[in-house]
């Protein structure tokens, strides 16, 4: 198998547990998580000894302020930020000109931020 990157030995939390393994990726997909090393090549190898391994966090509360004060802040690089930092979901909130008040608002809003969001998105 051709891994496109294999993290390696790290403390894996998932809910309630926590146990060293291997993750491997493939398309931009996690295809295996292991406790023992699987065959195959990789593009790129994360050695994680000592380190944990998380799943995406989400941010509940952001301010981007695109429209109106994006001198601020923009989403283009709050999302940015968000994923350099292990975000892979942020919210929104709706304090924009135009307010996010109404379906038509909401709608016009959503729109343009999937076109340039870096991470998951909801409001």
């Amino acid at each position: 198998m051709k891994w496109d990157h294999v993290i390696l030995n790290g403390e894996i939390v998932s809910g309630s547990t926590r146990y060293k393994g291997n993750i491997y990726i493939k398309d931009e997909k996690i295809a295996a998580i292991t406790k023992e090393v699987l065959n195959g090549e990789a593009k790129e190898v994360t050695d994680a000894t000592g380190l944990y391994v998380l799943p995406g966090l989400i941010d509940t509360h952001v301010h981007s302020r695109d429209g109106g004060a994006t001198y601020k802040e923009d989403f283009i690089h709050s999302t940015r930020a968000a994923a350099a930092g292990g975000i892979t979901t942020i919210f929104e909130m709706p304090n924009t000109n135009p307010t996010v008040n109404n379906q038509t608002n909401f709608t016009k809003q959503l729109d343009n931020l999937q076109a340039i969001a870096q991470v998951n998105l909801g409001m």
